[in-house]
Order: C-alpha cells, then sequence, then structure tokens
C-alpha cells in the first residue's frame, strides 16, 4: 500500500495561506460590488443586454436552470470584465493578428469580414447552386412578380454586393476565389432568362464609386451612406422611366459628412465595442444629409424582430408612388433615400414576402432588397398557393377590355359594373378589389343577345382585398353585369 510522506504534505502555514487566498479571491467580486456597485456596462459594449438577475427556483425546471442562470448574471458582472476582454482581445489580435470574436475574421489593414451566413463561401464561389436549388429560388420570385403584377404592383429585385467583393483587397491571405462565378451571378442570369422579374444588380456601379470614398464600413458588415447612395441613385434612375418623381437627387443636394470626426462617441457599424477594442479600433462613419428640408414625416420608427428598424413616412407629396420596402439590414441605410420620393413609405427588415402588407397598404412599387449571400440560404416562404398564382397569371395572359364602359371608366361603388357588347365566344377573367376585412360574394351575370342570360358567383372570401374569377366561355356576343357589395373597384379582361 502506497503511503504520502509527511513532506510531501502543505505544512500549517502553506494550508492557511492557500486558505485566506483562497477566501480572497472568493470574495474579492462581493468586495469591489460593496464599493462600486454591480456593474453590467461591459455587456452593452457588446450591444446587448445584461443578463437578468435569476428568480428564486418554484419548480424542478427552474431548479435545473437556476445554476446557468445565475453564471450568466454573474460572468456580465464580473468586476473588470470589461478590462479583462480589452486585454484578452489587444493579446489575441495584436499579437496573432486573431479576431475576438468568431462572427467577424480579421483582414488586412485593420479590416474585419463578417463570417456569418456562409459569406466566405459565397465569395470564393465554392458552394454553386444546385439545379434544383436554383430552380427553387427564380419560380418563387416569379410567382412572387406575378402574383404583385395582377394586383398592379410593380416589383423590383436589387441584391446589394457584400463587402468581401467590393474590398477583397482587405481579406485575409487564402481566401482566394475558386471560381468566377458565384449563385449570384447563377441566380440573376437564370431570372433575366425565364422571368419578367426586373432586378438591380449594384456591383458595377459601386466598384466604379470606389474612388469616391469609404463605401463600407472596415469594422463592420454593411455599406455606408455612400453604398447606399450609389444604389439608391442607379435605382431611381430606374424608376424614373416609368415614375414622375423618382429621379434621384444629384449628390450636390446632400452634405457628406464623416460623422464620427464631430463625435467621437459615434461609431457607425462597428464591432470593435463587441470585441471590446472600441478605443484600439476606429474607423470614418460618413453620413449623406440632404441639403433641403426633409420632404416626409416619420409616422412609426421601430425595431423590428431581425434586429433593424421599420419606419411608415408620408410625404408632402400625395401623388408620388406608394412603395413597400422589404429588405436585410442593408436597407437601414437605403430607405432614407426611398423615402424622399414615396407617398407612403412602409419599411419592413425583414426577408419575406409579405402578403398582408401587400393588401394592407396597396402598394404601388414593392423594392425587395437582399445581400448577395442571402442566397445561401433557403428562398423565403411564398405563402402563396398555386391556384392563387394560376389565377394572378390568367389575370396577366387575358387582354384587356377596349373601348366601352369596361375601359378605364369611373366606378361607382355599390353599382354594378355592366360591360357591353362583349364579342364571344371568348370567356374572361373578373377582378374584384374591396377593403380587405369581412367577406363579400360577387355575383357575374351574362345577358347573351338571344336574351338567355347566364349568372355566376364568386365564393365568400374573408379579409381579402383582391379576387379573381375565370368565367367559362360562352358563344355569341354578350353584356356582362358584374355587382359586389362594398367594391372599390371591377375589371373584365378576355380570355
Amino acid at each position: 500500500m502506497l503511503e504520502t510522506s509527511t513532506a510531501q504534505r502543505p505544512g500549517r502555514v502553506e494550508s492557511i495561506t492557500l486558505t485566506v487566498l483562497f477566501a480572497v479571491l472568493f470574495a474579492s467580486p462581493l468586495t469591489v460590488w460593496a464599493v462600486r456597485g454591480i456593474p453590467d456596462n461591459s455587456a452593452t459594449k457588446e450591444e446587448r443586454v445584461a443578463a437578468a438577475a435569476p428568480t428564486l427556483p418554484t419548480n424542478l425546471d427552474t431548479l435545473r436552470a437556476w445554476p446557468d442562470a445565475t453564471g450568466a448574471w454573474f460572468s456580465d458582472r464580473y468586476p473588470a470584465r470589461g478590462e479583462l476582454l480589452h486585454l484578452r482581445g489587444r493579446l489575441l489580435y495584436d499579437i496573432f493578428g486573431v479576431s475576438p470574436v468568431a462572427a467577424m475574421r480579421a483582414g488586412k489593414d485593420n479590416w474585419f469580414f463578417y463570417t456569418g451566413q456562409n459569406s466566405f463561401e459565397f465569395y470564393r464561389g465554392a458552394d454553386l447552386f444546385e439545379p434544383e436549388e436554383l430552380d427553387a429560388w427564380v419560380n418563387r420570385f416569379h410567382a412572387w412578380r406575378d402574383w404583385l403584377a395582377a394586383r398592379d404592383v410593380d416589383f423590383l429585385l436589387i441584391t446589394p454586393p457584400d463587402k468581401h467583393r467590393v474590398y477583397s483587397e482587405f481579406l485575409p491571405d487564402n481566401t482566394e476565389p475558386v471560381g468566377e462565378r458565384t449563385r449570384l451571378h447563377q441566380f440573376l442570369e437564370a431570372l433575366a432568362e425565364r422571368t419578367p422579374v426586373e432586378f438591380i444588380d449594384p456591383n458595377a456601379a459601386i466598384f466604379a464609386a470606389k474612388p469616391w470614398g469609404l463605401l463600407y464600413f472596415p469594422l463592420g458588415v454593411h455599406w455606408n451612406d455612400r453604398g447606399a447612395f450609389v444604389a439608391y441613385t442607379q435605382a431611381f434612375e430606374q424608376l424614373a422611366a416609368k415614375y414622375e418623381g423618382l429621379a434621384p437627387h444629384p449628390i450636390e443636394s446632400f452634405h457628406v459628412v464623416d460623422r464620427a470626426a464631430i463625435d467621437p462617441a459615434w461609431t457607425g457599424d462597428s464591432w470593435s465595442g463587441r470585441m471590446h477594442l472600441g478605443e484600439r479600433l476606429r474607423q470614418e462613419a460618413v453620413q449623406v444629409v440632404p441639403k433641403f428640408p426633409l420632404p416626409y414625416a416619420i409616422v412609426s420608427f421601430q425595431p423590428n424582430r431581425s434586429g433593424t428598424i421599420d419606419g411608415v413616412t408620408r410625404h408632402i407629396d400625395p401623388s408620388l408612388p406608394r412603395i413597400l420596402l422589404v429588405r436585410d439590414s442593408f436597407g437601414d441605410w437605403f430607405f432614407p433615400f426611398v423615402a424622399l420620393h414615396a407617398s407612403q413609405l412602409v419599411s419592413e427588415g425583414f426577408i419575406r414576402h409579405p402578403v398582408e402588407l401587400v393588401e394592407l397598404h396597396r402598394p404601388d412599387l414593392l423594392i425587395h432588397m437582399r445581400l448577395e449571400n442571402g442566397l445561401m440560404e433557403v428562398p423565403p416562404d411564398i405563402r402563396i398557393s398555386e391556384d392563387e398564382i394560376k389565377l394572378a397569371r390568367a389575370w396577366l395572359a387575358a387582354e384587356p377590355l377596349a373601348g366601352g364602359d369596361g375601359a378605364g371608366a369611373a366606378f361607382e361603388p355599390g353599382v354594378p359594373r355592366r360591360f357591353e357588347n362583349v364579342a364571344g365566344p371568348r370567356g374572361a377573367v373578373v377582378r374584384v378589389e374591396r377593403e380587405p376585412k369581412g367577406g363579400a360574394e360577387v355575383s357575374v351575370r351574362l345577358v347573351l343577345l338571344d336574351g338567355s342570360e347566364r349568372t355566376a358567383r364568386v365564393p365568400v372570401w374573408d379579409g381579402w382585398r383582391w379576387s379573381f374569377q375565370i368565367l367559362e366561355a360562352w358563344e355569341g356576343d354578350a353584356d356582362v353585369e358584374i355587382a359586389c357589395e362594398g367594391a372599390l373597384g371591377i375589371e373584365l379582361r378576355l380570355r
């Protein structure tokens, strides 16, 4: 049997010393808290709220969660936590050239690049679309565009380039592309070849504007006001061909200022605080500010579930188009420019196909902004049935009536709409618009010239603004009468 020599055991003095040292280390946070109070500001630098104080367990589940909750609360308030993390950040970055946070990768000359959403794989073209994946993306946006077009809503897709592409000269070594194509090339080529979807790819314009100054934040993920202004100019030059009042303002109408030089506390889009390197890493934070008074008022302005800001603005000119902007976080820098040209702008910072917002706000134009590496994800759920898409496409393929009561005549709500001497044999598609609430029934009455009649009824629908009905072909010319309680508009197109 092995025995421990008494010479190997700590003596009484050593034991007391270790015990006292342990007690001091254990009690030191309590002492500091008693003198300074319990801090929680280091978490603020990481742009999050410090963990809440745990509550006493009341059942088995809360008892199991209590140790982790207590640990998170203690960790966020440990004395000198911010100083220790700053020291850690300086050691990792200044000595080893490594980013202190996994979400950002250190590049050259104090540039950092986002690692989320498979950004590096997208830039390198290391994961191109499989045919079925590409089909899913293209078909989804084609269906969405057609659903909107059937409701007289124009659609424009904008794909901002990622910082990895625009400032590849600052990327870390060994991140070169494996080919010249990315998923964006595949997607836009397929959209152009297979669909009528209108899109803008700002890549070329962004690259051409690089001599103007920094277009993206070196310490962040996004473009700055300069980059957003370049995309705004390109987009609204294209839109101005269709809409009056949408020609972009020239840069001479704006002040271009570095807010960080005016307010040192302002960092723009920067991860330096989250890395606890705020004093070590600084950057330009450009703002493009109108020289003229803002022509719109902010109706609402609030955070959304994706972490960006949603808002509603109204312009002093009600003749401008109503715009719905559906965007990722790059849109935070884009929507102030859009608001200069929209009688009403509704901005949603969450990438999806918002059927209910179209129904509620009835926009003239929907702009969908999605960062190019968003194509590494699954396409957003359209939440529209195949039958609805078929009806929308039937309406778009039908032939508008020329002349007569059915072409551009003023519609008087509550009075049946009558289309006279509609040539047959033809079928038709009926579109009815009403306020998006409640239910209604649409009655369609065909009076043939021989005196016979046919009546069709569109089923009751609840909550939807637009309803479509396909009428089967009839023999000979006919008068068509359509009635709907509470209708805002009734239209007929021939098949």
